[in-house]
């Protein structure tokens, strides 16, 4: 879902939310949603602008771009 919505404000709670809804996952929270963004970030396959990047702001909406846009679109195909 990330991968998807590339360039646009992105927030964990309405990430968790959409799993919940569309796919019944029901142990995706956005605490889990944060956890992932930040091993994400941390491994450099993703990367936070616009804003300082530090843990807390990882929790509100933020803009998160692919570095590698290849294995972004492989991730889609």
């Amino acid at each position: 879902m990330l991968a998807s919505s590339i360039g646009l404000l992105t927030n964990p709670k309405k990430l968790a939310d959409t799993f919940l809804l569309s796919n019944g996952f029901k142990g995706v929270t956005n605490k889990t949603i944060s956890t992932y963004i930040n091993y994400l970030l941390e491994s450099y396959l993703i990367r936070l602008t616009g804003m300082i990047k530090e843990k807390k702001y990882i929790s509100t909406h933020s803009k998160y771009y692919f570095v590698d846009v290849g294995l972004r679109n492989a991730r889609l195909n």
